[in-house]
């Protein structure tokens, strides 16, 4: 069997489907490697995976962000984004580069794959395919390729809308300057690496370059883009597997009533008064059952106040829960939005932060949402948006919809398939 080196970025909506492909990697006797940050050294290992950390001065602790770059904190939306890109994922690009090459001369590597927010593989994308070992790419966010929909870039607007409407200025100066600023960085970091500068946006370059490009999702809820047809390959997410559980402690409370789950995921979950309290205030008097997820957070945070119809846990079991959903409240991390389409449950969305404006568009892009527009949403609109997808069928239609084009796809039959090509290129 072959040597398989992973890499992540260290936040777990990055970490844990690449934990996922270690565990199916190790699973058919591949030896795997993962280099990734000492928060998640845990779970590499028990996936059966070796741990290889990151270099200690790129190690961010994804929960303390504004520890390593107060900043962050004065910045909001498309700023915000800007600063991530640059000192988040740009800066770290030689660390990782000269980790990447060390492993896969030390460990005679036969096969790398990363996450489409690893960009410290961008020296080796740059290399021809004589040069370098095989690539990997799996996409964990949406499809990020420059155009005026896509993140970071500018106004968030369907590529077909936008080519029905003609040629206008989407992008304003400010936005047009962080966009060069940030593309910068990127090349700085490029020539510390003794990298040349990008001939393409970088987000471009993690799509267009590797071997093999697998999207964790379906292509009904992705804008039709024809540049990338039979470049990128939609191939579902990589949902936890239906293991025979103990259910926790509050599944008993769980009755007949709409059950709406509320979730701020991982990262964004600092100030729970942005989703969750909301969410609970302007749903307390509904005929409805409340689940809301504190992320690993003390559920105490949110007071004493909760509702009789309220149930508040540090952590929910998706696998478990999402059957029974009515909706999905959510800040929109990519991979519980996914999760919840797989089980044909439509969603309301409140994020503009990393990613998620991107998300949030696509949700109400494909019908299967509401999109609030924004990180702190009144009572009122979380409970008029909830009512309104609870009680209108067309959202649970469309997200069936994609449940049933995701039950046609096997990610982990396409990333063992994808592995095996890739590596019989190579002998």
């Amino acid at each position: 069997m072959a040597t398989i080196l992973l890499a992540a970025t260290a936040t777990p909506g990055h970490v844990n489907p690449v934990l996922a492909v270690a565990r199916l990697l190790v699973g058919e006797g591949h030896r795997v490697l993962m280099l990734c940050g000492a928060l998640f050294e845990k779970g590499i290992r028990q996936s059966g995976a070796e741990f290889v950390p990151f270099a200690p001065e790129v190690d961010f602790d994804y929960r303390a962000l504004e520890q390593h770059f107060p900043e962050r904190a004065e910045l909001s939306g498309t700023a915000q984004m800007a600063l991530a890109l640059k000192r988040f994922f740009a800066a770290p690009i030689p660390q990782h580069d000269s980790r990447l090459r060390a492993l896969i001369a030390e460990e005679e590597v036969d096969l790398l794959l990363v996450e489409n927010g690893f960009y410290g593989v961008l020296p080796l994308l740059q290399q021809t395919r004589s040069q370098r070992l095989p690539i990997l790419m799996l996409g964990v966010n949406p499809v990020s390729f420059s155009s005026p929909d896509a993140i970071f870039y500018g106004p968030r607007i369907a590529p077909e809308l936008r080519r029905s409407l003609g040629e206008l200025p989407w992008l304003d100066e400010q936005t047009r300057r962080l966009q060069a600023d940030v593309q910068q960085s990127f090349d700085t970091a490029l020539a510390e690496a003794g990298a040349p500068a990008l001939g393409a946006p970088f987000t471009d370059v993690m799509v267009t370059a590797p071997d093999a490009f697998l999207q964790l999702s379906c292509a009904g809820f992705e804008y039709d883009r024809p540049e990338l047809t039979g470049v990128i390959r939609y191939i579902g997410p990589l949902l936890p597997p239906r293991l025979e559980s103990v259910p926790p402690p509050w599944w008993g409370q769980l009755d007949e009533r709409p059950l709406v789950i509320v979730s701020q995921g991982t990262l964004a979950n600092v100030d729970l008064g942005q989703l969750l309290l909301p969410a609970m205030q302007g749903l307390a008097g509904d005929a409805l059952q409340l689940l809301l997820t504190t992320g690993g957070r003390d559920p105490a945070l949110l007071g004493r106040s909760i509702p009789a119809n309220a149930i508040v846990t540090e952590h929910v079991p998706f696998e478990l829960a999402l059957p029974r959903a009515a909706v999905l409240v959510t800040n929109g991390g990519y991979g519980s939005v996914q999760a919840a389409l797989a089980h044909g449950v439509p969603l309301v969305v409140a994020g503009t932060g990393e990613d998620k404006a991107e998300v949030a568009t696509r949700v109400a892009w494909s019908g299967v949402g509401i999109n609030l527009h924004c990180n702190e949403p009144t009572a009122e609109a979380v409970a008029t948006a909830v009512r309104k997808v609870v009680h209108e069928p067309r959202y649970r239609s469309r997200a069936c919809l994609l449940a049933d084009e995701m039950g046609r796809l096997d990610a982990r039959a396409a990333i063992a398939e994808a592995v095996t090509i890739l590596l019989a290129s190579t002998r």
